[in-house]
């Protein structure tokens, strides 16, 4: 009533209005893009840089509709790394199986913005066994075979592909230094080989994602 007025400045307070979440980017990991390993994906299958602090949570999804789940609770400014173990693998209901697999992140920030699930995504292909050797485990040629003729063919297959197909050999064992072998996997010998005798040899082939098998 008596007509007092304060200042304006008296009484004051103020606030962060934050109404939205920076989006958070997916990489893939090491070696992942031709296909992720067991070892490559317990070494960090995606890195996921989001908004300081944050909490973001990655799901992987296989081709069955199986999925794990992994929780940042706090992200950092550098990023974070996300790794599938041993148990994460596997045709289980909460593991996930070889081939595509999908990622999606949805992040939540400090003052509860939360991005849809879809946002940042990407894909790879999970990939943890090795090529399926068809060929024989032995083989004879005659004394005298010429360097450019095929002793002994090496054929495998990977996850059903076709033979040879995304598939690197490369030989070892004893007599491994006394052969070649080419892109197809066929063996042939370095030198002319002028007495008759027996020779020892593994032939190993490795898929695309560095899974190796051994005949």
């Amino acid at each position: 009533a008596a007509g007092n007025l304060t200042s304006a400045t008296t009484g004051t307070t103020s606030f962060n209005l934050d109404t939205t979440v920076a989006a958070t980017a997916v990489a893939l990991g090491a070696g992942v893009s031709g296909g992720a390993n067991a070892a490559e994906a317990a070494a960090g299958v995606v890195k996921v840089t989001g908004e300081v602090g944050s909490k973001i949570v990655v799901t992987f999804t296989d081709s069955v509709g199986h999925t794990v789940t992994k929780t940042i609770n706090a992200a950092s400014a550098s990023g974070d790394t996300v790794a599938l173990v041993a148990a994460d693998l596997g045709t289980g209901a909460n593991q996930l199986k070889d081939g595509a697999i999908t990622v999606s992140v949805a992040t939540t920030d400090a003052a509860g913005n939360l991005t849809s699930a879809t946002t940042g995504t990407t894909s790879f292909n999970l990939d943890t066994s090795g090529p399926v050797f068809s060929s024989a485990t032995t083989a004879s040629t005659p004394v005298n075979t010429p360097t450019s003729t095929t002793v002994y063919d090496a054929n495998a297959t990977d996850n059903g592909g076709a033979v040879d197909a995304g598939i690197t050999y490369t030989l070892g064992g004893t007599n491994a230094s006394l052969f070649n072998i080419s892109s197809t996997g066929a063996v042939t010998f370095k030198s002319i080989p002028t007495t008759a005798g027996s020779y020892s040899f593994t032939v190993t082939g490795a898929d695309a994602a560095g899974n190796p098998s051994t005949q």
